[in-house]
């Protein structure tokens, strides 16, 4: 707000603005209300457009996403915690898939009979394979879905959903 104040009260004639305190305007004219929303609207495109961070898994600098999830996910690691990008994530947890032979990602069931299992960002995916998606019962949850798919190690895969209140599936290779 401090920083606002500061553009406005360069823009503006002083006669215009009454600050009894930094940041905190007052008797504000009202017919030059749209042109602070528009100022107010450039600055944080402005501040959107310039927040970035640095992948430290491969090094690449991206945006910090506004909508839809912030773009990086923070890990632990013997140096601390690091910040890697959501494409980095899924390389993550495929490598986890394969060497553990188990993980924890999201069941969606966009259509009856289908759906998939994938990481919080999505960018890792598995379809379910046709027909896989078995619904039971449980004795806390209610009921208890578990679904068949191929991992990246192209072999079986067998997940379990406990409940309708949750899209966590817990994911282990098929002994076979």
């Amino acid at each position: 707000m401090l920083i606002l104040y500061r553009i406005v009260q360069q823009i503006l004639p002083p006669t215009l603005l009454f600050a009894s305190r930094p940041g905190f305007i007052h008797k504000f004219p009202l017919d030059l209300l749209p042109y602070l929303c528009i100022l107010c609207l450039q600055i944080r495109t402005l501040e959107v457009t310039m927040a970035t961070f640095t992948c430290w898994q491969c090094g690449e600098t991206k945006p910090i996403q506004t909508e839809g999830g912030t773009g990086y996910a923070r890990v632990d690691t013997p140096q601390g915690e690091k910040i890697v990008c959501y494409d980095c994530c899924a390389v993550r947890d495929r490598i986890q898939m394969v060497q553990t032979g188990r993980i924890t990602l999201y069941l969606t069931r966009p259509g009856i009979g289908s759906g998939q299992v994938a990481n919080w960002p999505g960018t890792l995916h598995f379809p379910v394979h046709q027909g896989a998606i078995k619904t039971g019962r449980h004795n806390i949850a209610g009921k208890r879905y578990d679904v068949w798919f191929t991992g990246p190690d192209g072999k079986p895969w067998h997940g379990v959903q406990y409940g309708d209140n949750t899209q966590i599936c817990h994911c282990r290779r098929v002994k076979r």
